[in-house]
């Protein structure tokens, strides 16, 4: 399996993500919860904090896009 889980943390950049296979299980700070599935792409907000963690169908590769503020 090429994605682990990953603790709370934020990015100091503007993120797209999406992933090739399964589901991924990511949880806002605020305690709002989403589900990634293939064919859609979550929007992480700088300094947004988050929880990314596999499912029962677990997620296999996937890819983020970091946009700095001066690209943006």
């Amino acid at each position: 399996m090429f994605y682990t889980n990953y603790a709370k943390h934020s990015h100091d950049t503007l993120c797209f993500s999406a992933i090739k296979k399964g589901i991924l299980d990511i949880e806002f700070h605020d305690k709002k919860r989403e589900f990634l599935e293939i064919n859609q792409i979550v929007v992480y907000n700088k300094h947004q904090v988050h929880i990314s963690k596999n499912t029962d169908i677990p997620s296999y590769d996937y890819y983020t896009l970091h946009f700095y503020d001066h690209w943006v």
